[in-house]
């Protein structure tokens, strides 16, 4: 039987892919059931069991006789007992997404009551991407992004809205309060404590009468707790004080990468950009040779193939013209994404007005590689977390040592109360009775572990190994560090070679076409000679804007191996590093970030 889509209250809807998909398995051959079963999984998004597939991918049937031949036909649904009711395992929500209800597949023997899908996902209210979009439109409606973006300002923008250098920031942040929790173990903890307890009770006594007594107390008090010897303290906070260093480092890991990212998509936009200039000359180029080969036939010395052939060099020149500004498209969109704003927004850059400098080719490989190892984040940060778990062990092995520690309290009990004698008999020996009491006290703790199964000494020696590791991956990342110096390096070294090269095969080129017109006019020449040499001329250029990409990002590349992204005061790491592990109170002026 045929599948309908139900009645919608307000427009017929046609069924949706999913409902598509599902149809497909009930009415297709055998061949083909088990492709559309896995399509429909694919369309719909759910999981089903298997006794669910193969009941709806192979129904019970019953054979009927007719004049054309023998036919099977579905067995309504209320004649089959056999066949389990499929079960549905929908997939797990997405917090990001809208929950969707669990699709069924249509039963082959009863009218289908499922509702048709009206609704295509999209974000939810309040997400980020929302707000975003929302910003960007207010942000286009001041004016603010129609202005003209040099580079410092979408490094700048950049820094202000990427997520990357938020999250290193806060982490930065919280490894300074870290500090200065691990330097609160050096002073007392002080205590108020305010109680106020009360009682009453009344007694009948017969035949002497009845009683009431009642009294209230409140007692403020003073608890101060002091941890005056503490082997592992010490060690604490010069954990704390690496792991800060170590997320300050991060933070500025962080920074580089969004700026090497930004100036690597502004240089792309601009190579795509050129690209563009230059298909358009080239298809102006050959709109013009077109014009003279059809000029040059309508004069009666030329041949239609020249004009076949110079109509088909057009068609090539726009084609090129084309996929340049679909790829100058594309670089604009990443740009944008890896500045912040929405993928929807078209920024207007402007172009860079010089070129890189080249004065680094003088110095040696093993000067950029001493440069990286004191400059580059990403190691001092490595470093800075290995001097860390070194303190941290010495911590764990101090807290195996004896700990000596002070209490002391002090408080003044202020009570009143009434009652206590027989009725009538008067005020009785809590009638009227107010008054306080001071009180003091002192403890001096000596603490030790005489057994604890090994527990602290197992801890200890498990962070003095992870220490070793982390000297292990010290080295591991300097050993990186060269090797990307030397491979920027000689990458770099390559791209201003190529750069050269473009520019000289881009003037030949040149050069080349202007004496190909001339020969060609001469008829010295064909069209061939000429439709290549322009052709010769676009491809040089190309490679002019292409080398001159590749040069800008070869330098972006090896300004970011050697670390010379950052002011020089975030660098010399080791060297600062290690005097913070020498004298832990002489660095708060050497080891800003």
């Amino acid at each position: 039987m045929r599948y309908h889509a139900p009645a919608h209250p307000r427009a017929p809807q046609a069924p949706g892919p999913c409902l598509r998909s599902r149809q497909r398995i009930l009415h297709q051959g055998n061949g083909l059931r088990a492709f559309h079963i896995a399509a429909a999984l694919l369309t719909c998004g759910t999981l089903i069991s298997a006794p669910a597939l193969n009941a709806a991918a192979q129904p019970a049937t019953r054979a009927t006789s007719s004049k054309q031949g023998a036919r099977r036909v579905p067995v309504p649904a209320s004649t089959s007992t056999a066949t389990p009711a499929p079960r549905v395992l929908p997939v797990p929500a997405d917090p990001a997404l809208p929950a969707s209800p669990a699709v069924r597949l249509p039963d082959a023997g009863a009218p289908n009551t499922s509702a048709t899908p009206t609704q295509s996902y999209g974000p939810p209210a309040g997400s980020d991407l929302t707000f975003q979009m929302k910003l960007a439109e207010v942000e286009r409606r001041t004016g603010r992004l129609d202005r003209e973006w040099t580079l410092a300002g979408l490094v700048d923008e950049a820094l202000r809205r990427h997520p990357a250098t938020q999250s290193a920031w806060h982490q930065a942040r919280a490894a300074t309060a870290d500090v200065k929790a691990a330097k609160s173990a050096y002073y007392p903890t002080v205590t108020l404590d305010v109680s106020h307890n009360g009682s009453y009770s009344a007694q009948d006594t017969f035949p002497i009468g009845s009683s009431e007594a009642s009294i209230a107390n409140l007692t403020p008090s003073l608890l101060v707790s002091w941890t005056l010897i503490d082997f592992g303290r010490d060690a604490s906070v010069e954990a704390a004080r690496f792991t800060q260093l170590a997320r300050n480092y991060d933070f500025n890991t962080a920074v580089q990468g969004v700026v090497s990212t930004i100036l690597i998509n502004y240089y792309e936009v601009e190579g795509t950009r050129a690209n563009v200039v230059n298909a358009e000359a080239a298809l102006a180029l050959a709109e013009g040779t077109l014009d003279s080969t059809n000029a040059k036939f309508e004069a009666g010395i030329g041949n239609a193939t020249d004009v076949a052939q110079a109509r088909q060099n057009v068609a090539q020149s726009q084609f090129d013209l084309e996929q340049a500004r679909g790829l100058y498209d594309v670089a604009q969109v990443r740009l944008t994404q890896a500045v912040g704003f929405p993928a929807s927004i078209r920024l207007k850059v402007r172009p860079p007005n010089m070129q890189p400098k080249l004065d680094i080719l003088d110095r040696s490989v093993d000067s950029l590689i001493d440069l990286a190892l004191k400059r580059r984040p990403d190691v001092a940060s490595r470093y800075a977390q290995w001097r860390a778990q070194i303190a941290q062990a010495k911590s764990l092995e101090g807290d195996i040592l004896p700990r000596v520690t002070l209490q002391t309290s002090s408080g003044r009990e202020y009570y009143t109360g009434w009652g206590g004698g027989t009725t009538g008999s008067g005020p009785g020996v809590y009638g009227g009775r107010n008054g306080s009491m001071d009180n003091a006290s002192y403890t001096l703790s000596f603490s030790v572990d005489v057994f604890d199964g090994g527990l602290k000494r197992a801890r200890a020696e498990s962070a003095r190994q992870q220490a070793e590791s982390l000297r292990a991956q010290v080295a591991d990342t300097e050993v990186a560090a060269m090797a990307d110096v030397a491979t920027s390096y000689a990458s770099f070294k390559a791209s201003v070679k190529k750069y050269r090269a473009a520019q000289a095969l881009e003037d030949a080129s040149q050069k080349s076409l202007e004496a190909t017109r001339e020969s060609y006019k001469a008829g010295l020449r064909n069209i061939i000679d000429l439709l290549t040499a322009e052709r010769n001329l676009a491809a040089a250029r190309t490679s002019v804007a292409a080398s001159r990409t590749e040069l800008f990002s070869e330098a972006i590349r090896l300004a970011n191996a050697t670390g010379t992204f950052l002011p020089i005061q975030s660098g010399h790491a080791r060297e600062t590093l290690i005097k913070v592990g020498v004298k832990p109170e002489s660095t708060r002026q050497k080891a800003k970030p």
